[in-house]
C-alpha cells in the first residue's frame, strides 16, 4: 500500500467527493480542546450541551469515509496525513465531562454486567441487533453517490453497511458506553446508550468513582501501590451497584418496547441536533425519565 502522505496519497484524497463543512471558531475551539483537533471527516454536530456550558458540541456525526488522518507525534505534536478509509464510528462523544462519568462507569466494571445481561435476555439482544441494523442503514445513507462506489469498489461495504454501533459485528458486544451514548443523545434511538443516561441521572457514576476510590484507599493502607499509582481494573461493581444497574437496564428494555421501532431502510436525512446535558463533577446535571426512575425505584424499595 502507499504511504499516507505520498502524491498518490494525495491523489487518493481527491477521489472522495464529500467536502467537510467550515465549523464556527467557537466549535473549533471546543472540539479541539476535547480531542486536539476537528476530525477532516466531521460532519455535523449532533448534539450540544446544556446547563453552564450549554451550546458546546457534545456529540459529532462523523462521515462514513475519510481522507485525511490528523496523527499524533507526542508532545503536542499533530499533523495531518492524506488517508482515505472507511470510519464506521457514525457519532463521537466529544464532551469532556460526559465522556469522563462515562468512564467511571466502565471503570467499576459495569460493561462485563451489562454484556452478560443482552446475551441472557433474548428480547434485549433482538432490541439492540435492530437498532445496530437503524445505525448501519443510516450510516451508508450519509454517503454521497460518489462515495457510496468508492466503498464498493474499495470492499468497504462490510464495515460500512453490515456493522453497528461503532462497527461492532457482535451486535449483543458491548464495545464500549461511549459508543452506543454518542448514538443516544444523537438519535435517542439506542436501549444501552439510554440506560448510560439514565446510569448518569441516577448517580451511578458518582457511586463508581467512590468505590474506585474506595479501592484506592485499601490498596494504600495495604501497601499495595505508592499514593500516586492509578487504579487499577476493579474487581467488578458491588453487589448493591450491579442490582440498581440490572434493574435500570430492564426498566430502559420496557420503556423501549413501548416505542415505534426506527426504520432499518436507509433514511433520507440524518438526526435534527439534539441537547446533551453536561453535568458538573459531583452532581448529576440529567434527569431519569420519570417512567424509568419510578420503576428501579419500586424495585429497590
Amino acid at each position: 500500500p502507499r504511504p499516507p502522505g505520498s502524491p498518490a496519497g494525495l491523489a487518493d484524497a481527491m477521489r472522495v467527493a464529500w467536502r467537510p463543512p467550515v465549523y464556527p471558531a467557537v466549535d473549533v475551539e471546543a472540539i479541539t480542546a476535547s480531542i486536539g483537533h476537528v476530525p477532516w471527516n466531521a460532519f455535523s454536530v449532533a448534539a450540544r450541551t446544556e446547563g453552564e456550558d450549554a451550546g458546546k458540541p457534545a456529540v459529532l456525526e462523523m462521515y462514513p469515509i475519510t481522507a485525511k488522518l490528523s496523527v499524533n507525534k507526542g508532545a503536542g505534536n499533530r499533523r495531518t496525513v492524506d488517508h482515505v478509509q472507511p470510519w464506521p464510528t457514525l457519532f463521537w462523544l466529544v464532551c469532556p465531562v460526559l465522556k469522563a462519568r462515562v468512564s467511571n462507569l466502565e471503570a467499576v466494571g459495569l460493561v462485563p454486567l451489562v454484556q452478560a445481561q443482552i446475551k441472557s435476555d433474548p428480547a434485549l439482544g433482538s432490541l439492540l441487533s435492530h437498532q445496530h441494523g437503524a445505525y448501519a442503514a443510516w450510516r451508508w445513507s450519509r454517503l454521497e453517490d460518489e462515495d457510496r462506489q468508492l466503498a464498493l469498489s474499495s470492499g468497504w461495504e462490510e464495515r460500512l453497511l453490515h456493522t453497528g454501533v461503532a462497527g461492532m459485528v457482535d451486535p449483543c458486544h458491548v464495545k464500549c458506553f461511549h459508543a452506543h451514548y454518542a448514538h443516544f443523545l444523537a438519535t435517542g434511538d439506542n436501549v444501552i446508550g439510554h440506560w448510560v443516561h439514565q446510569a448518569l441521572a441516577l448517580g451511578m457514576a458518582d457511586a463508581a468513582l467512590e468505590h474506585q476510590r474506595e479501592l484506592q484507599d485499601l490498596r494504600q493502607q495495604a501497601g499495595a501501590g505508592r499514593a500516586k499509582a492509578p487504579v487499577g481494573p476493579s474487581p467488578g461493581p458491588p453487589p448493591e451497584l450491579q442490582e440498581r444497574a440490572l434493574q435500570l437496564l430492564r426498566a430502559c428494555e420496557e420503556e423501549a418496547a413501548h416505542k415505534p421501532l426506527s426504520p432499518i431502510d436507509p433514511p433520507d436525512a440524518g438526526p435534527a441536533p439534539r441537547q446533551a446535558q453536561s453535568p458538573k463533577a459531583g452532581t448529576t446535571g440529567l434527569h431519569a425519565t420519570a417512567a424509568t426512575a419510578a420503576t428501579v425505584a419500586a424495585t429497590l424499595a
